[in-house]
């Protein structure tokens, strides 16, 4: 039995048990999201004058863009593409620096050499223009990452197993990919990070820590909130100072102590952790121009509106915890020692 869900049980039902209380609507946790396909963004491909493709003499290009364009080459994941996308900017970046180079040191103005030059340069244009939304497919279209934000069965405990410094990595070189990219003019990607490419996409769909952190959020808000309601009006009614009720009182209070704060509050502790360490991440990807819209406002939206409910729904309960402790004159020292 996974511990959040266990941990919110037992409290509900020791909880109800003593007020004498019923609670209806159990939790229900799903997360809509858009659709896969409704995210990718139509890339054009560059139109290459065969003549002119097939005339080049000074740039390995044409092989690579060849072996893509095989039966079997053209059958690419979103990881592929993106891979051979940045190859490509890379070989194109490598002939426009070494036939410049020879033009630049040739005594002889070589005129098939200077349109060669031109012809790459266009091509290398057209490619680094359109690496931002290859790296936007990379993001959307990939099932691992896809998987690793939004389908989940499991939820997070709290402890030293939840795997929050993965989650942090694995975002962060995703993001790095187009940061690179922007401050390098051309946006030369080295292959040593692509080739890193591969296993963190896999650590993403291993861990799928982003979609157990808002599934656990959403679970303890409803979990919560569904006692909120019945505690506005048992912990009120509770006669705490009747003699007929003291051994209630001292099961109630033990109730509150064992299963919520010392079982419940410090799996809400790890999860203020996770959204401030998480929180720059996501905010990077709600900000950022290269992802498609209804993408990045439905992580960042998500992000914000959950943790904003739970936030208030723990709020709520321990209020109704203080009211009920102060007028029954419990300090809240004797709870915790």
């Amino acid at each position: 039995m996974q511990k959040l869900p266990s941990a919110l049980n037992l409290y509900e039902e020791r909880l109800t048990n003593v007020l004498g209380i019923e609670v209806e609507n159990k939790a229900s946790v799903s997360m809509p999201f858009p659709n896969r396909t409704s995210l990718a963004i139509d890339i054009p491909e560059i139109d290459m004058n065969l003549r002119e493709f097939y005339g080049l003499n000074a740039c390995p290009i044409k092989h690579l863009i060849a072996q893509r364009n095989t039966a079997l080459g053209k059958i690419h994941l979103p990881s592929q593409r993106f891979i051979y996308e940045v190859e490509v900017i890379n070989t194109l970046s490598q002939c426009v620096n070494s036939l410049g180079q020879r033009i630049d040191e040739s005594d002889n103005i070589n005129s098939s050499e200077l349109k060669e030059l031109t012809l790459i340069q266009t091509w290398l244009l057209a490619k680094q223009t359109s690496y931002p939304f290859n790296w936007a497919n990379l993001i959307t279209q990939s099932e691992e990452a896809y998987l690793a934000l939004n389908q989940t069965d499991g939820f997070l405990n709290g402890s030293n197993e939840d795997p929050i410094s993965l989650a942090i990595i694995d975002l962060r070189y995703f993001l790095s990919l187009n940061q690179q990219a922007n401050r390098q003019h051309p946006p030369v990607v080295l292959m040593d990070d692509v080739q890193a490419l591969e296993s963190h996409l896999q650590s993403m769909q291993n861990h799928r820590f982003y979609a157990k952190f808002w599934r656990s959020l959403m679970l303890t808000e409803q979990s919560i909130s569904r006692l909120n309601l019945v505690l506005d009006n048992a912990l009120p009614a509770f006669q705490c100072h009747s003699s007929s009720k003291k051994q209630d009182f001292d099961i109630l209070r033990n109730v509150f102590t064992k299963f919520f704060i010392q079982g419940i509050q410090p799996i809400a502790s790890a999860f203020n952790n996770y959204q401030y360490k998480l929180s720059p991440l996501i905010d990077e990807i709600g900000q950022h121009p290269d992802l498609p819209y209804d993408f990045k406002s439905h992580i960042s939206q998500r992000h914000r509106s959950l943790f904003a409910s739970y936030t208030q729904a723990m709020s709520t309960h321990i209020q109704h915890w203080q009211r009920f402790f102060a007028r029954c004159a419990v300090s809240p020292k004797s709870l915790v020692s």
